[in-house]
């Protein structure tokens, strides 16, 4: 039996972008970007006890890119330190950590395929026939 699991992050939140709609209060914001955090690993956790095949996490934004907008910067006054400013420095160690083979994204409008130096264990097994 072949399963796999598609985790959506709100990548909106972990750049510390809000629209006109929602708070705009710096601590309920700091807040809001741990619990998606802390919602992700509580995710890659799960699938990793349930002895999922194969995970994919998405999001709007790319971890890494070539494109116009580059690596996702995070906004400043919403930073946890000044070594971590990017997606890449927050949201790729928790991808290694449970060797998540593909992130998936948008934003940038054009087809990137950009291989790390992370080589996940997950990428040498053929899926089995799904259906």
């Amino acid at each position: 039996k072949f399963t796999m699991d598609i985790i959506t992050l709100d990548t909106d939140i972990l750049i510390g972008s809000h629209s006109k709609d929602q708070t705009s209060d710096s601590n309920a914001i700091k807040q809001l970007i741990q619990d998606q955090y802390d919602w992700l690993e509580q995710q890659l956790e799960n699938s990793k006890q349930k002895k999922t095949n194969y995970v994919v996490v998405m999001g709007h934004h790319p971890i890494y890119s070539v494109g116009y907008h580059g690596n996702t910067r995070i906004s400043p006054k919403f930073r946890e330190s000044d070594d971590k400013k990017y997606l890449l420095d927050t949201v790729l160690p928790l991808l290694e950590k449970y060797d998540i083979p593909i992130y998936l994204c948008g934003h940038d409008h054009n087809m990137q395929v950009i291989d790390s130096q992370y080589q996940s264990k997950n990428t040498e097994k053929k899926p089995k026939k799904i259906f």
